[in-house]
């Protein structure tokens, strides 16, 4: 968990600003971490993106594992070799820029599902499908 952009202090760093002073909320609150949320059927598909080299990976991909067992239809991609924060990396690490096309890609794919669209089209300016 230490040594890939996002370590035990940096990730405290941010649970301060987060909370403030409900420090407590740290362990329990849905707004938190979603893992610990309750989820319904009804939810919104989800792409969950993991990096191997990220401490929060493990709880990204265990969050992935309750929307599916929740019944929610939940695309997985995880890059191995890559850390915590690297779509902020595109310009200058390759495998960055690679991995935010396959997001890219993973995205339109399920909005092509979602709005009925084969992937390639524009939906219709201005019309939302119900």
């Amino acid at each position: 968990g230490e040594g890939y952009f996002l370590g035990r202090e940096e990730r405290e760093w941010f649970y301060g600003h987060y909370l403030g002073q409900d420090q407590d909320m740290l362990g329990w609150d849905p707004r938190v971490s979603p893992l610990r949320g309750t989820f319904v059927s009804r939810s919104s598909p989800a792409l969950v993106v993991t990096a191997g080299f990220d401490m929060l990976c493990d709880e990204g991909e265990a969050y992935a594992r309750r929307l599916q067992m929740a019944g929610i239809p939940v695309d997985l991609l995880r890059f191995d070799s890559l850390s915590h924060g690297f779509v902020n990396f595109v310009g200058v690490h390759g495998g960055s820029r690679k991995a935010a096309d396959e997001i890219a890609r993973q995205w339109r794919g399920m909005a092509a599902g979602l709005l009925g669209l084969s992937g390639h089209e524009k939906p219709p300016s201005g019309e939302v499908p119900r």
